[in-house]
């Protein structure tokens, strides 16, 4: 079955309870040098300094992307909790942004005296990445959930809007297979999913905006 869910429902969507694994210190921010999709992450009002910085993705037990034909699972029954290092412990806090992160996926920022050991560590909150496209064209037509359900795109309407319903799938999905388990709490975004001043937003920042509803719903 494939179906379409208009964008208030996205930000009411109903997920289980969210809740932090590490203290929460800080909030990630995206930042860009040009035009590509890809970002890095600073770690704003990081105020505790630890010996040891990572970019972790979050990519749930069983997951391994989206496709066409349906998600690609290694195990379609298998759901947990995966925080994969996409760097070499970091001596210092501002080679964080260097290393770019692809549109996606959720990530958040470790810092800890003893990484490997996870020992005396602090969390960022959690931030998606947006995946945005050149064209409508690129955009896939639909996102499947673990049963296999799917998530169209209206096809009809403007690129920001096909953004936000394709990025807010990919999370609803990511979340299908957590399976209820424990994250921390999302970046906040520039304009909250309560408000209508939309106007002067990027589509980074409409994107950012629509999962931040969802992500926090049930909080």
């Amino acid at each position: 079955m494939i179906r379409i869910i208009g964008l208030l429902w996205l930000m009411l969507f109903a997920y289980p309870s969210v809740a932090k694994e590490f203290r929460v210190v800080g909030t990630p921010v995206c930042v860009t040098n040009d035009q590509s999709q890809r970002c890095g992450l600073q770690w704003e009002n990081m105020s505790e300094p630890r010996r040891a910085y990572v970019i972790e993705r979050f990519r749930p037990g069983g997951y391994l992307g989206n496709s066409v034909f349906g998600p690609v699972a290694a195990e379609l029954d298998s759901v947990g909790e995966t925080w994969t290092a996409l760097t070499e412990p970091l001596k210092s806090l501002d080679s964080l942004a260097e290393n770019t992160v692809d549109g996606g996926y959720l990530y958040r920022l470790l810092a800890c005296h003893n990484y490997e050991k996870r020992e005396r560590c602090v969390a960022s909150r959690v931030h998606w990445v947006p995946l945005l496209f050149d064209s409508t064209d690129d955009i896939p037509s639909v996102v499947y959930d673990r049963s296999l359900e799917g998530y169209a795109v209206a096809r009809d309407t403007p690129i920001w809007v096909q953004e936000i319903q394709y990025n807010v799938y990919l999370l609803i999905q990511t979340l299908d297979y957590a399976g209820g388990v424990s994250l921390p709490p999302m970046s906040r975004p520039l304009v909250g999913p309560e408000s209508n001043d939309i106007l002067d937003l990027t589509r980074s920042q409409l994107v950012h905006r629509a999962v931040f509803g969802v992500y926090e719903g049930k909080r």
